[in-house]
């Protein structure tokens, strides 16, 4: 596997994917996926979108920017 990519809610899940996927391939790419109307997208003044449990809602600890090497 060379890449994983995975949509971004509550982080819980991302983070702990993808940090398993790292120490058993460093090489692999993670890449989150966030709705373009989410929190951490509109830099904290969500807006409504259609796709439940995608988009990161709320600023969170459980989400560590540094496991995605590209969120879209």
């Amino acid at each position: 596997m060379t890449h994983c990519v995975m949509v971004m809610g509550s982080g819980g899940t991302f983070c702990g994917v993808s940090k398993y996927l790292k120490e058993k391939n460093k090489d692999i790419k993670i890449i989150g996926v966030d709705s373009e109307n989410s929190y951490f997208a509109t830099s904290g003044n969500p807006k409504p979108y259609s796709l439940d449990g995608m988009g990161i809602d709320y600023d969170t600890d459980f989400i560590k920017h540094d496991r995605a090497d590209e969120i879209v």
